[in-house]
């Protein structure tokens, strides 16, 4: 996963937990670290991408299934596409939003929250350590050898 698609799965989460509050629903548990590094992502995203309509639609899908995060793989393409534009025109943008996304992974490390993304048909997410075998496909085989 690219920088640019954590800032963008930040913009996620960060809608996602905003709607849970609303209805209540927050987490019993949060790290403030984590929550604060997430917040300064989106606001800069927020800030520099202005009235792009993936990034309204992103967090609109983003927050409308409280019980788990979900949103078109789509709509994160439309953001990441904008955002990849903005990184490249805006020097100052992308050395800002390296720190910001270097204090996430600095928060998930240490609140022990690891952030994974997969996307398309039969895509597969890790977040750790696998030990086992991973396949996917129509008659996929598992060979493992020793």
């Amino acid at each position: 996963m690219t920088g640019l698609e954590v800032a963008v799965g930040c913009v996620a989460a960060w809608a996602w937990h905003k709607a849970r509050r609303v209805a209540g629903r927050a987490d019993a548990v949060v790290d403030e670290a984590l929550d604060t590094a997430v917040d300064r992502v989106r606001e800069a995203v927020v800030s520099r991408l202005g009235p792009e309509p993936a990034l309204g639609q992103l967090e609109t899908e983003a927050g409308a299934d409280l019980d788990r995060l979900e949103t078109r793989d789509l709509t994160r393409q439309r953001v990441l596409l904008a955002l990849q534009d903005a990184v490249e025109n805006d020097p100052q943008f992308a050395a800002r939003l390296e720190v910001l996304l270097a204090q996430v992974r600095a928060a998930q490390h240490g609140s022990g929250v690891q952030a994974v993304s997969a996307s398309g048909q039969r895509s597969v997410a890790v977040g750790g350590d696998n030990a086992g075998i991973i396949a996917t496909g129509d008659g996929a085989t598992n060979t493992q050898q020793r």
